[in-house]
């Protein structure tokens, strides 16, 4: 992958969007749509025709997997206004919320975009996919997420320290077909990050993110029966954000997936080679301090309370970037979040009694366990650049030394989290949750 031409390219992009934008505005000047467009945002007056329907010009991302949805992601043409219900459709989804609208993307008709076999995150099959893109008003949004309420069927929440089989817990739940599973809506993601925002007000954010979660989590009319559940795995930046889900959520269902500290810097040492985002986090950050806490803000993450670190080997990103999160995460559990713990390990040892604990933990009905464990079966990431097949073919040097090793060390007790004198930090883990029940027992899978 060349960082030069995906920049390259990013950038033309961008010049011709400002060129069209421009042209293309002029001309909604003339005919009346900007003046309708701009009437609708500002008065609730016209809520009945405040869904701005946009057809696709043109899009680009520098990274599809990694990159934030983002309105700038598509170039677009004027199609019509409509009701806000016309987003109900089940082919039409959330793809961002921001301080002035939500966002919405129109894919084909027949398509279940959160399902996993038209991409393994969501925001990579709503890029892909879209041929409509949505817009509203915040004043429009929140008064159609009114009208719908809160979700009538269990609801649950993912954290991850990344690359620990977050997306595979995403397929187990999808195949259910009785569940439905989103694998990092960026809307929620972006909420997330405006709880720590020194530019929200509580009350505003904790109104965005119950809309954001009312909106996902729309009825589907083409499931078969009743929804069981519905399951959103979030980014790791998004841990932020817990203490507010649960605010407005209280019976909801907190998770926190994790693996062994050397697997995920490993994993990521080898998938930066398809993500230009977090190639450049890699390529820049040796032996500086400000280049990697500018990655981890870019990528949504806040590293305050956690201090500083040089980088000194690029193995160090993938550690520091795991004990950020799972800082968070303990930090949390002693503040008195619930959060229960799932170890990776845990699913890969001994799945059948995994996944039946998970699915007690969700209120899932356990005769759901037999079609779910097909996930199983399947490459998590199979539909993305994420591939397993895709992977294994990029060669990278990721021999942990024993300098390495104590490099890591040096930066795990930083924050004082365990060594890597042990592979397999469950027992050290089910100690870090205090007075909370595993859900998977520290005596099972030892």
């Amino acid at each position: 992958m060349d960082l030069v031409s995906c920049f390259v390219k990013l950038g033309c992009y961008a010049v011709f969007r400002q060129v069209f934008i421009l042209g293309r505005n002029i001309i909604w000047m003339l005919n009346g749509t900007y003046w309708q467009h701009r009437r609708c945002w500002k008065s609730p007056v016209y809520y009945a025709e405040s869904a701005h329907v946009h057809n696709i010009a043109a899009r680009r991302k520098l990274d599809v997997l990694l990159g934030p949805a983002n309105f700038m992601d598509f170039t677009l043409t004027h199609h019509s206004f409509e009701n806000p219900a016309y987003v109900l459709k089940d082919n039409v989804s959330l793809y961002q919320v921001t301080r002035d609208q939500a966002i919405f993307v129109e894919v084909p008709e027949e398509m279940d975009v959160w399902r996993c076999q038209h991409g393994s995150f969501l925001r990579q099959a709503q890029f892909n996919n879209a041929h409509r893109v949505i817009t509203m008003p915040l004043h429009a949004f929140h008064t159609l997420a009114d009208s719908i309420g809160d979700p009538d069927a269990e609801l649950v929440f993912v954290q991850n320290t990344a690359r620990c089989g977050s997306t595979l817990l995403v397929r187990v739940f999808e195949e259910t077909e009785e569940c439905v599973a989103f694998s990092e809506p960026d809307a929620l993601n972006a909420v997330a990050s405006y709880a720590t925002h020194p530019g929200w007000k509580h009350a505003d954010v904790s109104r965005v993110t119950r809309d954001a979660v009312r909106m996902l989590c729309k009825p589907v009319h083409r499931m078969k029966g009743q929804t069981r559940a519905y399951l959103m795995k979030l980014t790791s930046s998004s841990i932020d954000g817990v203490p507010m889900l649960q605010e407005l959520y209280p019976n909801s269902k907190h998770m926190f997936m994790y693996r062994d500290c050397l697997k995920v810097s490993e994993s990521l040492m080898r998938i930066k080679e398809v993500l230009p985002l977090l190639k450049l986090g890699y390529v820049t950050a040796n032996d500086k301090f400000d280049v990697i806490s500018t990655v981890i803000r870019l990528i949504g993450l806040s590293n305050e309370g956690c201090g500083k670190i040089r980088i000194k080997h690029q193995f160090q990103i993938g550690v520091w970037l795991w004990c950020i999160v799972m800082k968070k995460y303990e930090n949390m559990v002693q503040s008195g979040v619930e959060m229960a713990a799932v170890a990776y390990e845990d699913i890969a040892g001994d799945p059948e009694y995994a996944l039946t604990e998970i699915f007690k933990y969700c209120n899932v009905p356990l005769h759901l366990l037999k079609s779910g464990s097909r996930a199983l079966e399947k490459d998590a990431q199979g539909n993305s650049e994420l591939a397993a097949s895709n992977i294994k073919t990029k060669k990278v040097d990721v021999g942990i030394t024993p300098k390495v090793r104590d490099l890591c060390n040096s930066t795990l007790n930083k924050l004082a989290i365990v060594c890597f004198s042990c592979t397999y930090y469950h027992k050290e883990m089910v100690a870090m949750q205090l007075s909370m029940t595993p859900i998977s027992e520290c005596t099972h899978g030892d």
